[in-house]
């Protein structure tokens, strides 16, 4: 069972990359949210990164 959403992230960030992370999401079919909740799973995987209790919606999925 997903993990209720309980904290806020407040940051300042170019448009651009705001517009880029947007059409990202776009294409995904996913909530602007939700994309930069799965950017941050994906670039802490590749580190070996460990994500406490990470949900399912933010684990990679093969294509």
């Amino acid at each position: 069972m997903p993990t209720a959403k309980t904290d806020t992230l407040t940051a300042r960030i170019d448009p651009a990359l705001k517009q880029a992370v947007r059409i990202a999401a776009a294409l995904e079919r996913r909530s602007l949210s939700n994309m930069l909740e799965v950017m941050i799973c994906v670039y802490c995987q590749q580190r070996g990164l460990t994500i406490p209790e990470a949900t399912p919606d933010t684990r990679l999925h093969s294509h």
